[in-house]
């Protein structure tokens, strides 16, 4: 017996894995998710240049899993500019 995959339908089952993946999540399962502390996405969200993408409903925030990665991408360093980083500080001593 051969099975055979149907690339449409290999698609589908994928968009539909990342619309369930792309949940709203509390700040108690924010912190669980991405390793914060709860105290230090409160700072995030109320971050005026830029805050954390975030739904207010009554005392209720929530936050987009998808959109908290986007954010989070704003914050990638890449080995580069480490170095530089490195290299600054040495040239001021």
């Amino acid at each position: 017996m051969t099975c055979r995959t149907n690339p449409d339908s290999a698609a589908a089952d994928m968009k539909t894995f990342k619309t369930i993946d792309d949940r709203y999540m509390d700040i108690k399962g924010l912190s669980a998710y991405c390793g914060l502390s709860v105290r230090t996405l409160w700072d995030y969200l109320g971050d005026s240049e830029q805050p954390i993408p975030h739904f207010r409903m009554k005392k209720k925030v929530l936050v987009k899993k998808s959109e908290f990665d986007g954010w989070m991408e704003n914050y990638r360093c890449d080995g580069h500019a480490l170095d530089v980083i490195a290299e600054e500080i040495m040239n001021d001593l």
